[in-house]
């Protein structure tokens, strides 16, 4: 009885061997098969799609000299409609900011550059202990007035605001120091925004303004 149970796991041992094997052969050969395919199943290997796919964005880079046509090569997600709507959106919440003298804030939506012009009028304001107050409107208006690049991937893209607000600075007492509470203003600002296309997403920030209230 034990020789027959040793003969038993013999074959058992021989059996289990064999299948290891073969089940072995079979998945190199599905391995050697999906590499010699790629990744997309085209023969190719799979960084190749990628890597000619970045050569060809760099050969159109070299050739084109449309600014938009460049920001939309670096960044293909981009789209004009949207941007003008959210820029609109950062024309409000920075004039607020500016009126609110909220430095904090701005700083994340604006240069350093432009922060130490901000800061500056807000030092300003705070020093003759005058409130300012901006309320826009409406924004009747959003152009493209120019598209250009500072780098290889620093974009600037230069908007006009047609804008209708009621601006003015109080003192302590609350009494008018310029400006009017009722009067409604039609304003024309020009802004420039930029980003480096090289981050993902790119964020816009102002860099410039042609003129402060």
């Amino acid at each position: 009885m034990p020789t027959d149970i040793i003969i038993l796991a013999v074959i058992a041992i021989v059996l289990g061997v064999k299948l290891f094997s073969l089940f072995g052969q079979k998945r190199d050969m599905k391995r050697k098969k999906f590499e010699s395919q790629g990744c997309g199943g085209c023969g190719a290997n799979p960084t190749a799609p990628l890597k000619s796919n970045i050569k060809e964005v760099e050969l159109k880079l070299e050739k084109t000299t449309d600014p938009l046509v460049r920001i939309k090569l670096l960044c293909p997600s981009f789209e004009m409609e949207k941007f003008l709507k959210e820029s609109k959106n950062l024309y409000r919440t920075i004039l607020k900011l500016y009126a609110e003298g909220n430095t904090q804030e701005l700083s994340e939506l604006i240069n350093i550059e432009m922060m130490q012009k901000f800061a500056y009028k807000i030092t300003q304001r705070e020093d003759a202990e005058l409130s300012c107050k901006i309320n826009v409107l409406k924004i009747k208006d959003a152009v493209v007035s120019n598209v250009s690049f500072e780098n290889e991937t620093l974009a600037k893209l230069q908007i006009t605001f047609s804008s209708e607000t009621i601006h003015y600075i109080t003192d302590k007492k609350n009494r008018l120091r310029s400006g009017n509470k009722t009067r409604v203003d039609k304003r024309k600002d020009i802004w420039t925004f930029s980003s480096d296309l090289r981050t993902a997403p790119p964020t816009w920030k102002l860099v410039a303004v042609n003129q402060l209230f």
